[in-house]
């Protein structure tokens, strides 16, 4: 019997992956067993493509893949882009004077890269969660020469951010 369905789309966090970005064994063998009855696997994440390479390097299909809540669809190394979405410059540049203006920790995410102002305990945790290391870049710079798919406001859960769980972020794609 032939089988009807052509393509598995998961998310990464709390479903193929547990909180530690790890993939159980049993889930792997799933996952080996679906590649090979012929259906294609796509991750469809809210995460940067960089951020999930470890995921990506265990997956048996090459693909395409959602990343930034659909605002960019590529292949694994990302050197195939079908679909990618950045936010206006114009608003990107709004956005940055406000987070300023608060002294809210902005980050900026293009393709392949991940941008802070300025080094803070926060982009370095979030970094850190995210094995995905930053570049320190003047914003209004950036801004005007790459193209940024999302912006990330991070904010702290407690005072003092001691511990990886303990930051929160809001995501702006556009």
């Amino acid at each position: 019997m032939q089988n009807r369905y052509k393509l598995l789309v998961s998310d990464i966090d709390g479903t193929l992956a547990d909180g530690n970005g790890v993939i159980s064994a049993a889930d792997l063998k799933t996952l080996q067993d679906i590649h090979q009855a012929g259906i294609m696997l796509s991750l469809c994440t809210g995460r940067a493509a960089k951020g999930c390479l470890k995921v990506l390097e265990k997956l048996p299909s090459e693909g395409f893949h959602i990343f930034f809540d659909g605002a960019l669809v590529c292949n694994s190394d990302q050197s195939e882009v079908i679909y990618a979405q950045p936010i206006e410059k114009d608003l990107l540049a709004e956005i940055c004077k406000l987070t300023r203006l608060r002294g809210l920790t902005l980050e900026l995410f293009s393709k392949t890269h991940f941008f802070v102002e300025c080094e803070s305990p926060l982009a370095k945790v979030h970094s850190e969660l995210m094995n995905f290391e930053y570049n320190l870049a003047d914003f209004q710079t950036l801004c005007e020469q790459e193209a940024i798919i999302m912006g990330c406001l991070v904010i702290p859960a407690a005072a003092v951010v001691s511990d990886v769980n303990a930051v929160h972020q809001t995501c702006l794609c556009c």
